[in-house]
Protein backbone atom coordinates (compact mmCIF):
# COMPACT_ATOMS: atom_id res chain seq x y z
CA UNK A 1 0.00 0.00 0.00
CA UNK A 2 2.71 2.59 0.76
CA UNK A 3 4.54 1.73 -2.20
CA UNK A 4 0.91 2.51 -4.42
CA UNK A 5 0.80 5.95 -2.39
CA UNK A 6 4.53 6.62 -3.38
CA UNK A 7 4.13 5.92 -7.05
CA UNK A 8 0.83 7.65 -7.09
CA UNK A 9 2.80 11.13 -5.05
CA UNK A 10 5.69 10.43 -7.50
CA UNK A 11 2.83 10.88 -10.56
CA UNK A 12 0.75 13.94 -9.09
CA UNK A 13 3.53 15.72 -7.45
CA UNK A 14 2.26 17.41 -4.43
CA UNK A 15 -1.13 17.47 -4.81
CA UNK A 16 -3.28 15.98 -2.56
CA UNK A 17 -4.42 12.46 -2.36
CA UNK A 18 -7.97 11.31 -1.28
CA UNK A 19 -7.79 7.37 0.01
CA UNK A 20 -11.06 6.13 1.54
CA UNK A 21 -11.80 2.55 2.47
CA UNK A 22 -13.33 0.36 -0.10
CA UNK A 23 -15.96 -1.34 1.15
CA UNK A 24 -17.28 -4.83 -0.15
CA UNK A 25 -20.40 -5.93 2.08
CA UNK A 26 -24.05 -5.43 1.31
CA UNK A 27 -24.80 -1.98 -0.37
CA UNK A 28 -28.38 -0.37 0.93
CA UNK A 29 -29.97 2.90 -0.33
CA UNK A 30 -32.22 5.17 2.10
CA UNK A 31 -34.65 7.47 0.12
CA UNK A 32 -36.44 10.25 1.85
CA UNK A 33 -39.00 12.44 0.42
CA UNK A 34 -39.95 15.68 1.97
CA UNK A 35 -38.28 18.53 4.55
CA UNK A 36 -37.16 18.55 7.92
CA UNK A 37 -39.71 21.35 8.97
CA UNK A 38 -42.92 19.05 7.37
CA UNK A 39 -41.72 15.67 7.99
CA UNK A 40 -39.45 13.29 6.17
CA UNK A 41 -41.01 10.28 5.01
CA UNK A 42 -38.66 7.38 4.00
CA UNK A 43 -39.23 5.14 1.28
CA UNK A 44 -38.43 1.40 1.77
CA UNK A 45 -35.13 0.17 2.08
CA UNK A 46 -33.46 -1.05 -0.80
CA UNK A 47 -30.35 -3.71 -1.11
CA UNK A 48 -28.63 -3.94 -4.04
CA UNK A 49 -28.44 -7.15 -5.12
CA UNK A 50 -25.20 -8.35 -6.85
CA UNK A 51 -26.29 -12.18 -7.27
CA UNK A 52 -26.58 -11.83 -10.75
CA UNK A 53 -23.59 -9.95 -11.72
CA UNK A 54 -20.41 -11.88 -13.52
CA UNK A 55 -18.35 -12.79 -10.65
CA UNK A 56 -15.39 -11.97 -12.73
CA UNK A 57 -16.70 -8.29 -11.83
CA UNK A 58 -16.77 -6.09 -9.36
CA UNK A 59 -19.22 -5.28 -7.85
CA UNK A 60 -19.84 -1.56 -7.70
CA UNK A 61 -22.53 0.76 -9.13
CA UNK A 62 -20.70 2.80 -11.68
CA UNK A 63 -21.17 4.77 -14.79
CA UNK A 64 -22.25 1.71 -16.92
CA UNK A 65 -24.93 0.49 -14.09
CA UNK A 66 -26.89 4.00 -14.85
CA UNK A 67 -25.80 4.76 -18.70
CA UNK A 68 -25.09 1.65 -20.84
CA UNK A 69 -28.15 -0.96 -21.26
CA UNK A 70 -25.86 -3.23 -22.47
CA UNK A 71 -24.03 -3.60 -19.82
CA UNK A 72 -23.22 -6.56 -17.53
CA UNK A 73 -23.65 -3.98 -14.55
CA UNK A 74 -26.95 -2.55 -15.89
CA UNK A 75 -28.56 -5.89 -17.11
CA UNK A 76 -27.51 -8.22 -14.07
CA UNK A 77 -27.82 -5.95 -10.88
CA UNK A 78 -31.25 -5.54 -9.23
CA UNK A 79 -32.13 -3.56 -5.93
CA UNK A 80 -34.24 -5.73 -3.81
CA UNK A 81 -36.09 -4.78 -0.15
CA UNK A 82 -33.65 -4.95 2.41
CA UNK A 83 -34.05 -8.15 4.57
CA UNK A 84 -31.81 -6.03 7.77
CA UNK A 85 -33.29 -5.73 11.06
CA UNK A 86 -35.93 -3.25 11.72
CA UNK A 87 -33.53 -1.46 14.54
CA UNK A 88 -30.86 -1.24 12.04
CA UNK A 89 -33.56 0.12 9.42
CA UNK A 90 -34.43 2.73 11.89
CA UNK A 91 -30.94 3.69 12.42
CA UNK A 92 -30.11 4.11 8.60
CA UNK A 93 -33.20 6.45 8.31
CA UNK A 94 -32.09 8.09 11.69
CA UNK A 95 -28.59 8.84 9.87
CA UNK A 96 -30.21 9.96 6.60
CA UNK A 97 -32.94 12.11 8.42
CA UNK A 98 -29.60 14.19 10.08
CA UNK A 99 -27.55 14.18 7.11
CA UNK A 100 -30.94 15.55 5.16
CA UNK A 101 -30.89 18.32 7.60
CA UNK A 102 -27.32 19.28 8.02
CA UNK A 103 -26.37 19.13 4.53
CA UNK A 104 -30.04 21.33 3.73
CA UNK A 105 -31.17 19.06 1.12
CA UNK A 106 -34.91 19.96 0.06
CA UNK A 107 -37.66 18.08 -0.84
CA UNK A 108 -36.73 14.24 -1.42
CA UNK A 109 -32.45 13.03 -1.46
CA UNK A 110 -30.66 9.09 -1.97
CA UNK A 111 -28.18 8.12 1.12
CA UNK A 112 -26.20 5.16 0.10
CA UNK A 113 -24.31 2.75 2.65
CA UNK A 114 -21.88 -0.22 2.30
CA UNK A 115 -20.59 -2.30 4.72
CA UNK A 116 -17.41 -3.02 4.99
CA UNK A 117 -15.63 -6.92 5.16
CA UNK A 118 -16.56 -7.10 8.91
CA UNK A 119 -20.06 -5.95 8.44
CA UNK A 120 -20.28 -2.45 10.02
CA UNK A 121 -22.14 -0.31 7.85
CA UNK A 122 -21.08 3.06 6.71
CA UNK A 123 -21.73 6.12 4.86
CA UNK A 124 -20.29 5.59 0.60
CA UNK A 125 -22.87 8.73 -0.53
CA UNK A 126 -25.18 11.18 -0.21
CA UNK A 127 -27.29 12.46 -3.49
CA UNK A 128 -29.10 15.55 -2.44
CA UNK A 129 -30.29 15.67 -6.02
CA UNK A 130 -30.67 11.87 -7.01
CA UNK A 131 -32.45 11.08 -10.39
CA UNK A 132 -35.82 9.94 -10.45
CA UNK A 133 -36.57 8.85 -13.80
CA UNK A 134 -38.60 5.53 -15.00
CA UNK A 135 -35.68 3.44 -14.38
CA UNK A 136 -34.05 4.95 -11.43
CA UNK A 137 -33.15 4.07 -7.98
CA UNK A 138 -35.68 6.54 -6.61
CA UNK A 139 -38.11 5.08 -8.82
CA UNK A 140 -37.20 1.57 -7.36
CA UNK A 141 -37.81 2.89 -3.66
CA UNK A 142 -41.11 4.09 -4.70
CA UNK A 143 -42.32 1.06 -6.39
CA UNK A 144 -41.37 -1.35 -3.64
CA UNK A 145 -43.30 1.67 -1.00
CA UNK A 146 -46.07 0.54 -3.38
CA UNK A 147 -46.42 4.10 -5.00
CA UNK A 148 -47.49 4.23 -8.66
CA UNK A 149 -44.77 6.48 -10.29
CA UNK A 150 -47.22 9.47 -10.50
CA UNK A 151 -48.00 8.81 -6.95
CA UNK A 152 -44.19 9.00 -6.34
CA UNK A 153 -43.21 12.33 -8.61
CA UNK A 154 -46.58 13.96 -6.68
CA UNK A 155 -44.82 13.10 -2.98
CA UNK A 156 -41.65 14.91 -4.76
CA UNK A 157 -44.11 17.91 -5.66
CA UNK A 158 -45.26 18.46 -3.08
CA UNK A 159 -42.72 18.46 -0.58
CA UNK A 160 -41.44 20.87 -2.90
CA UNK A 161 -44.88 23.18 -3.12
CA UNK A 162 -45.16 23.05 0.35
CA UNK A 163 -40.99 24.16 1.67
CA UNK A 164 -41.99 27.08 -0.98
CA UNK A 165 -46.06 27.83 -0.07
CA UNK A 166 -43.39 28.44 3.46
CA UNK A 167 -41.07 30.09 2.46
CA UNK A 168 -42.69 32.77 0.08
CA UNK A 169 -46.04 33.01 2.35
CA UNK A 170 -44.36 35.90 4.75
CA UNK A 171 -43.24 37.78 1.86
CA UNK A 172 -46.44 38.07 0.09
CA UNK A 173 -48.17 38.79 3.49
CA UNK A 174 -45.60 41.37 3.29
CA UNK A 175 -45.96 42.71 -0.25
CA UNK A 176 -49.78 42.59 0.13
CA UNK A 177 -49.30 45.39 3.86
CA UNK A 178 -47.36 47.00 1.86
CA UNK A 179 -49.56 47.47 -0.93
CA UNK A 180 -52.31 48.58 1.31
CA UNK A 181 -50.45 50.90 3.02
CA UNK A 182 -49.54 52.88 -0.07
CA UNK A 183 -53.15 52.45 -1.05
Amino acid sequence: MIAALDQIRETLGHRPILVQEFLTGAEYTVALIGNPDGGLKPLTILEVDYSGLDGSLPPILGYESKWLPDSPYWTQIRFKETTLPASIQRNLVEYASRLFERLRCRDYARFDFRANAAGKIKLLEVNPNPGWCWDGKMKSHGGMAGLRYSEFLGLVLEAATGRLRDVLAPRVAAANGKAAQVA
